[in-house]
């Protein structure tokens, strides 16, 4: 259930949401599942299923790769980057604009903005992993589900435990 209520929690569930699935009271939740890590990065790992062989502009590649994505409030607040996974390989990395965040008609699916609105470039790429807040490096192999979906992934949090 732990792991459950994590999950339900970085994507769109608050407190209250995690008292009445699990029968506790509001207070007891907050003892169980608060966040003790303040604060902690995030990036959000963004796994594409098919390969990037068909010819893309770059603006519609962008689109695609930004997707619309039901994430709660704390993973929208910390993430930093978004890491996009093809066929379980690293392709591209986005820094996130904290204020760039773009909610759908229906008011349950997001989208990130990139600063810039491109990639990063390799200097701050290599800056990001020494920092310990990238997973892993563009070419590098990435343990990413196969169908698309978006997983927040924590600072500090071993690539193969982060929870999908």
């Amino acid at each position: 259930m732990a792991v459950a209520a994590e999950t339900a929690l970085d994507h769109a569930a608050d407190l209250g949401d995690i008292a009445s699935v699990t029968g506790l009271g509001r207070a007891e939740a907050y003892d169980r599942w608060r966040r003790t890590e303040t604060n902690a990065a995030v990036a959000l790992v963004i796994s594409q299923p098919w390969p990037d062989a068909v010819p893309q502009s770059s603006k519609s590649r962008y689109d695609n790769d930004r997707g619309w994505w039901r994430l709660g409030p704390s993973v929208r607040h910390d993430a930093q980057y978004a890491v996009v996974v093809v066929d379980r390989r690293v392709r591209r990395v986005y820094a996130i604009d904290p204020t760039g965040w773009q909610c759908d008609s229906s008011g349950n699916a997001w989208r990130f903005e990139a600063i810039g609105a491109t990639t990063l470039t390799q200097p701050q790429i290599d800056a990001a992993m020494v920092r310990g807040v990238l997973p892993a490096r563009p070419g590098e192999r990435f343990p990413a589900p196969l169908n698309r979906g978006c997983t927040p992934w924590r600072v500090g949090t071993d690539v193969g435990s982060n929870p999908r």
